[in-house]
């Protein structure tokens, strides 16, 4: 497991090819660029990382916002407010058995 705080970061993690099964991305990260920033960033087209699965965990969920992750490609977007931690770490625990 590896963190970063911010889009620059999770990027150099991606860059210096730590090997990644799926991502947890909190909307929120430190700096001028968000969550959307960073699922764009890694999804678009000829990306080597597009194939990574990324779950969005976050305190808000504006419909727009939910649309515009969904429309990038990530597996799920789950609201705090709507889901325990212990519910979206058994979700995570299925993607990590299927995967190894």
């Amino acid at each position: 497991m590896v963190s970063a705080r911010s889009v620059k970061e999770a990027l150099g993690f991606l860059e210096a090819q730590v090997k990644v099964n799926f991502i947890w991305l909190d909307h929120y990260l430190l700096g001028k660029e968000n969550g959307l920033d960073f699922v764009a960033e890694i999804k678009k087209s000829g990306s080597k990382w597009k194939n990574i699965p990324v779950y969005v965990v976050s305190n808000t969920a504006s419909p727009d916002k939910v649309r515009s992750y969904l429309q990038l490609g990530v597996e799920k977007y789950y609201t705090k407010a709507d889901y325990r931690l212990d519910q979206i770490v058994k979700d995570l625990e299925k993607h990590i058995k299927f995967v190894g």
